[in-house]
């Protein structure tokens, strides 16, 4: 859907540019008239909401004109538009779904790669591509042709799919030994501080054993 909107973009600008067009030849003939009445008559009569009462033979011929421009023109551009741009939408669903099914399967490996032991070995894996195959003969070439094409885009997505993998795996690599820095650096620090305190509280106990001394002496 927004690949057809995408592509009638073009129609839109043509239809805008035929009712700014209408406006300003019904103002020429009627300029009592604001240009916007007219603006919102040309728009109107797009839809079919015209009268004939009130035209001049001129105004009625380019009405003539405007309606063929409108209803077969346009019409027929239109549904060419729509048309294209849906075939390229089948054309590239094969690739779309393939890119969104390798798009999981990454999300898969991270997720076990994180919550799976490092201790396991790593294991090779093959993606696997499958047609149906053609009855016909002569249309054979092309559907091989169209394979090869396939088989390469897919190639360079399963590329890209792993050079995002390594580089995610890399990331994650380096958040862990940042992690295990930070952890390192903690314990040391609880180790320092502990040391300190228990050299504090032999030092106070000290202090008051000497003064209980000191006391029994008195």
């Amino acid at each position: 859907m927004i690949e057809i909107v995408k592509d009638m973009s073009s129609f839109i600008g043509i239809l805008i540019f035929i009712i700014f067009a209408f406006s300003l030849i019904l103002l020429e003939f009627d300029r009592e008239i604001k240009f916007t009445d007219h603006l919102l008559t040309s728009y109107g009569f797009v839809y079919g909401n015209y009268e004939t009462e009130e035209l001049s033979s001129s105004e009625i011929a380019i009405m003539v004109f405007v309606a063929f421009m409108i209803s077969v023109v346009l019409l027929n551009l239109l549904i060419a538009i729509m048309g294209d741009s849906y075939a390229k939408v089948e054309e590239s669903r094969i690739l779309v779904d393939s890119l969104e099914r390798l798009d999981m399967i990454t999300e898969v490996i991270v997720i076990k790669r994180i919550f799976t032991p490092r201790t396991i070995k790593k294991e090779k894996g093959y993606l696997m591509f499958c047609q149906n195959s053609v009855s016909d003969e002569s249309s054979e070439e092309n559907e091989n042709n169209l394979l090869e094409e396939k088989t390469d885009l897919l190639r360079a997505a399963i590329k890209s799919v792993e050079t995002k993998l390594e580089n995610s795996i890399a990331l994650f690599d380096e958040r862990m030994k940042m992690l295990a820095k930070a952890q390192e650096q903690a314990s040391e620090t609880i180790k320092i501080q502990g040391e300190t305190t228990s050299a504090q509280i032999k030092e106070l106990l000290t202090i008051i054993k000497g003064s209980k001394v000191k006391t029994g002496d008195n």
